[in-house]
């Protein structure tokens, strides 16, 4: 059976029209000579609105996005994780599950955080992306 491919963030903004092919090779050479984040790139410039970047980011990786800024976050939920590592992670206790938490990270793809993370908290996550703004 093949493994699924997932598709690339950019190929998806394209795919769903939300920018062009040409807006998509702009932004990857600018990349590419600059440096930076796909997605910091189009949001600064405007191609792309935040949270719409983000609902796509979060389709990218099959996990939900939360604007904190609709959330209740929960301060004694909130706690559980130790400020320390909420920090350098970027990461917040949104909800407690059935099994674990649903865990807020600015990188969800960050598996050395998600780990140590799963360490700290010892129970299982499940991930969700949010603004990396939100969480300061």
């Amino acid at each position: 059976m093949a493994k699924e491919q997932r598709l690339q963030i950019g190929k998806l903004l394209v795919e769903h029209k939300i920018i062009t092919a040409e807006q998509l090779d702009a932004i990857l050479a600018e990349q590419n000579e600059n440096g930076g984040k796909l997605g910091e790139l189009l949001i600064r410039q405007g191609i792309v609105d935040e949270k719409e970047f983000f609902n796509f980011l979060a389709m990218q990786l099959n996990i939900a996005f939360v604007d904190l800024k609709q959330e209740t976050v929960i301060p004694e939920l909130a706690q559980r994780l130790p400020e320390q590592y909420a920090r350098r992670n970027r990461a917040i206790i949104l909800r407690d599950t059935q099994d674990g938490y649903l865990l807020g990270m600015a990188d969800p793809q960050d598996i050395f955080a998600v780990d140590e993370l799963t360490k700290i908290l010892r129970a299982p996550i499940q991930l969700a992306l949010v603004a990396e703004e939100d969480l300061l």
